[in-house]
């Protein structure tokens, strides 16, 4: 699966395609994907990634979790998730986590976000 516009700048109106493809549509499920992202290494439970990242209850993570199992980009072992070995788009986890960390690009990632939901 191919992902053009994932190193543009986030504008207004453009949609990462990454967050569109993936079905990144709350702002918890990007929390639990930039997590992974930054943490390829570590493997959790539901219950400790709600503990992890203060994000509520287990059971609502785990559907979460289940969505990005869905989308290829966690999986499951014996109940402990982590980042996938190959993940469809991983060239674009280096922009999202840029574009995170500027505030104002951030603020436009968390509209786009916000606006696929409706």
């Amino acid at each position: 699966m191919s992902y053009p516009n994932c190193h543009s700048p986030l504008k207004k109106n453009t949609l990462c395609c990454f967050i569109a493809n993936c079905k990144i549509n709350s702002y918890r499920k990007l929390i639990l994907l930039l997590f992974f992202f930054q943490h390829p290494d570590r493997a959790g439970t539901s219950e400790d990634l709600a503990h992890w990242l203060h994000l509520g209850s287990s059971f609502f993570i785990e559907d979460l979790l289940i969505e990005l199992e869905g989308e290829e980009i966690i999986v499951q072992e014996r109940g402990y998730y982590r980042l996938a070995n190959k993940l469809k788009g991983q060239q674009c986890t280096e922009c999202l986590l840029t574009h995170f960390e500027d505030p104002l690009a951030r603020q436009n990632l968390l509209e786009q976000i916000r606006n696929q939901r409706r």
